[in-house]
């Protein structure tokens, strides 16, 4: 089960990235947004964004301008009608833990990204740049930090 979900967020983060190069617009601002939509999917954030599609898709589709990361569903308030609010989720928490254990395993030196060990929440909300320039770094063992469900038996 865990290979399978890994393969699939391999499959749609790729898909999210080759449609990213036809986005509606081409300036800064809409990269970062777009990195955003590849930040919280890769996180399983929950969103304010009830609409069809994966977050990526309905940036692309115009369905919202900007992505707000906050730390609970009761921190949505107050972001204009075209701003999604992301909080974290359960698995936000597992992936997070991977994300530890992983930087912990291979003795990773964290100050090349700006960030300190054990990574926290904190970061994971309020520093996510710098966090998602950590985790799209890692080549080998991704797969494994960004599926957070338990081995099939």
């Amino acid at each position: 089960m865990k290979k399978v979900v890994a393969s699939l967020l391999a499959v749609v983060m790729s898909a999210s990235i080759l449609t990213g190069c036809s986005s509606k617009n081409n300036n800064t601002d809409d990269h970062d947004v777009f990195q955003k939509t590849l930040y919280s999917n890769a996180f399983m954030f929950h969103y304010s964004y009830y609409g069809n599609g994966i977050i990526t898709q309905a940036y692309l589709r115009g369905d919202f301008d900007d992505i707000v990361f906050v730390y609970s569903e009761t921190d949505n308030s107050e972001y204009g009608e075209r701003v999604v609010v992301a909080w974290p989720t359960e698995n936000t928490a597992i992936i997070l833990n991977n994300l530890n254990m992983h930087t912990d395993m291979y003795e990773v030196d964290l100050t090349e990204f700006s960030l300190t060990y054990p990574i926290t929440m904190e970061d994971v909300v309020e520093r996510w740049e710098l966090v998602n320039d950590y985790l799209f770094s890692i080549n080998i063992g991704l797969e494994s930090i960004l599926a957070p469900f338990p081995e099939s038996e």
